[in-house]
């Protein structure tokens, strides 16, 4: 999978030794002759079993690709997967091909196996080409485009099969028994080798990592992908040495191959879903409301609260019918709020009230459709919040404003001595609107020659004390000029 914690595949160096080392070795495998014994008999099943190890894989590679993401799969996860179907394919009519096998529709030999050969290893230097270097969106494949790229790979697959079994002096020479490899097949694997370090180098300097591959163990299996081809343009006969260390460089190359798509194909679905439970537990931790998944007859399937003493403990309540518990009038608001989620797959505010520790509390009451389309009845999530400190805090500020609604005249200011509100009687005495006053300084009701240091002597005289009482000349809108009592009081 994506490896979200870094931006660069290559910013951990964990796994980039093997090829490092491999490289090396290959240097040194070099220098030596490349001749097999004659009686090698182990080499046609050793050649076998790798060739299965690394079909299996390329075919696992599919199912995984095309399958664990059939819902949100983007389109370069889907290309390796279809690219990987029909390289399987391809190695199959390699295996069956080579020299000492049974006839597989012709006669088994060199020339038949290498056609089967190169056509894989084109196909996935291809294929990977494009799923990392276009810059694919990123959204699920529609599922036409899905069909049409199976449909494509396997056609693809088809056509080779048909032209190397059935009309192959079509197709250019690849070994000479006396000379070995020929100019063809040898430029055939460097291009194999080009595409495939292309693809390396987008990784690498694009930073770009493909969704749900785990991009490092990726360019891994890519690296060690090209040191096995180096191998297959230096072997003179197809059982010599240099082809046999090609194979196990290829298996390498499919074990983190395997790790990058499949192992981590399978496992990344359950590291989501242990992330998200976890969030999830954390966010409800955090709430303090009380939430209740129920059926339509109100029985009680999940519970969640911080103050589970108000009901009960969840797993004591779970498969109980909420409405049990509570009084009849609350249970007429409770299938309302039911009512009104099927209507509208969400409720209103539904309040009421309940006795709780001695008292009684008032609680708010909304809900919202669950669609899980693993149950086949109808679920409601019911969030209950204690709005008791709430209506207190409202009744207070309700007061307040009746108050501040007197017949004095009431003007609040900040720290800065700019004004916040005046009321209606502040209207009436001063004939400004409070639109007019909001936001300006006070000091512009006085008199010009009173305006010098107002503000200094008020600081002044409040300094040390909440409230200051006095009297100042007061300059109305008309430009009438009276006395008035001025009270101060800081709320700090």
């Amino acid at each position: 999978m994506t490896d979200r914690g870094s931006p660069n595949p290559l910013a951990r160096p964990a796994g980039y030794q093997v090829p490092i080392i491999l490289a090396l070795l290959l240097a040194v495998l070099m220098a030596f002759p490349p001749a097999l014994p004659q009686d090698f008999d182990l080499y046609l099943p050793l050649h076998s079993a790798f060739e299965i190890g690394s079909s299996a894989v390329a075919g696992l590679v599919f199912v995984v690709g095309w399958l664990s993401f059939q819902r949100r799969a983007p389109v370069s996860v889907l290309l390796i997967a279809v690219t990987f179907l029909g390289v399987a394919l391809l190695d199959v009519g390699h295996l069956l091909s080579f020299q000492g096998m049974p006839d597989f529709v012709t006669p088994a030999g060199s020339e038949k196996a290498i056609r089967f050969w190169l056509g894989a290893r084109l196909l996935a230097a291809a294929g990977m080409a494009l799923a990392v270097i276009v810059p694919w969106n990123q959204e699920p494949a529609p599922g036409w485009l899905r069909t049409t790229l199976l449909g494509l790979t396997l056609a693809l697959v088809a056509a080779l099969y048909t032209l190397i079994l059935r009309v192959p002096e079509r197709l250019p020479d690849t070994f000479d028994p006396e000379q070995g490899l020929t100019t063809f097949k040898i430029g055939a694997e460097y291009a194999v080798i080009a595409l495939h370090l292309t693809t390396v180098g987008a990784l690498w300097l694009q930073r770009r990592a493909i969704p749900h591959i785990d991009s490092r163990n990726l360019i891994v299996a890519l690296l060690i992908i090209m040191l096995s081809e180096v191998f297959f343009t230096l072997y003179v006969s197809v059982t010599d040495s240099f082809n046999l260390i090609g194979h196990v460089y290829k298996i390498i190359a499919y074990f983190y191959l395997f790790q990058a798509v499949v192992v981590s194909g399978i496992e990344q679905p359950y590291r989501e879903l242990a992330g998200a439970k976890a969030r999830l537990r954390a966010t409800l931790e955090a709430l303090p409301d009380i939430i209740f998944e129920l059926d339509r007859r109100g029985v009680i399937h999940q519970m969640h609260s911080r103050y589970p003493h108000l009901l009960a403990q969840p797993e004591d309540v779970r498969g109980h019918c909420l409405l049990d518990y509570l009084p009849e009038p609350v249970q007429r608001e409770y299938h309302k709020l039911l009512d009104d989620i099927d209507r509208n797959g969400r409720s209103g505010a539904y309040q009421y009230k309940l006795e709780a520790d001695g008292e009684t509390r008032d609680y708010e009451a909304t809900g919202n459709l669950l669609r899980d389309p693993e149950t086949p009845e109808a679920r409601y999530i019911v969030i209950v919040q204690d709005i008791t400190q709430r209506k207190r805090l409202d009744h207070e500020l309700r007061i307040a404003a009746a108050a501040f609604e007197s017949q004095e005249s009431i003007c609040i200011t900040d720290e800065e001595h700019r004004i916040l509100r005046v009321n209606s009687a502040f209207t009436r005495v001063t004939g400004f609107e409070e639109f007019e006053m909001v936001g300006k300084d006070p000091a512009l009701l006085l008199p010009e020659d009173d305006r010098a240091g107002f503000r200094q002597r008020m600081d002044e005289r409040m300094k040390g004390r909440s409230r200051w009482r006095g009297e100042i000349r007061l300059r109305r809108k008309s430009g009438e000029v009276h006395s008035q009592l001025l009270l101060v009081t800081a709320v700090r």
